[in-house]
């Protein structure tokens, strides 16, 4: 009873490289998540429904959403009312593979609306669409300075087109901006042949010293 054994035998397994590459793994997946909740876009995925499986903190900047209560919700509900046919549109398209950025409106958690873009890829598996992911990026300060630019420009369109004599606006660079029928009448163009075109190709040399004197000293 007192008799110790001799000798033990056993087997050892070099596990280093599964642990390493488990750490790195996780690293890897760290650095991921790190980045997904700092970029200032908000990552998404919806099922083929339209359900949202998955949405980053990101949303939280401009849509004052928690992440959270909007898993398994429809995306629709996020959208305005006015955007909802062109956005289940686009959905269709992707469904079918078409990828195309779309830019519209969402309701944020106050109720206001804010214009987001977004670009999503198609989740195909086995041939059926399961559905996609992507990013939705903020645009709505852009857009909003768009839309106001595009009224100012429609608001002296207006008064150009009013003149009874030709008249045109130009950028610094001379392009024509806006010109009114009396002036296409003059040149024998149409109205998209001089848009865009330097006022150095439409008038002669002549007319040109007499006429941007004045735009020179002021340019």
């Amino acid at each position: 009873g007192d008799e110790k054994p001799a000798a033990v035998e056993g087997f050892a397994i070099d596990v280093t490289d599964q642990v390493e590459a488990g750490e790195a793994l996780k690293e890897s997946e760290e650095q991921y998540r790190n980045l997904v909740e700092n970029i200032s876009e908000a990552v998404f995925s919806i099922d083929s429904q339209g359900c949202i499986t998955y949405m980053s903190p990101s949303i939280r900047r401009f849509g004052e959403f928690d992440p959270d209560r909007v898993i398994g919700r429809n995306f629709l509900e996020f959208i305005h009312p006015d955007d909802r046919t062109e956005i289940v549109n686009s959905f269709k398209d992707l469904s079918n593979g078409i990828e195309n950025p779309l830019d519209y409106r969402i309701v944020s958690a106050s109720g206001a609306f804010r214009w987001v873009q977004s670009s999503s890829r198609s989740r195909i598996e086995n041939g059926i669409f399961v559905g996609a992911s992507g990013i939705i990026t903020d645009i709505h300060e852009r857009r909003i300075a768009e839309d106001t630019l595009r009224e100012s420009r429609a608001t002296l369109e207006s008064f150009v087109n009013a003149l009874p004599d030709p008249g045109f606006l130009i950028d610094d660079e001379r392009r024509m901006l806006v010109v009114n029928t009396a002036l296409c009448l003059i040149l024998g163009r149409d109205k998209n042949e001089v848009i865009g075109r330097r006022a150095f190709d439409l008038f002669p040399a002549e007319v040109m010293a007499r006429s941007f004197y004045h735009f020179d000293r002021c340019f």
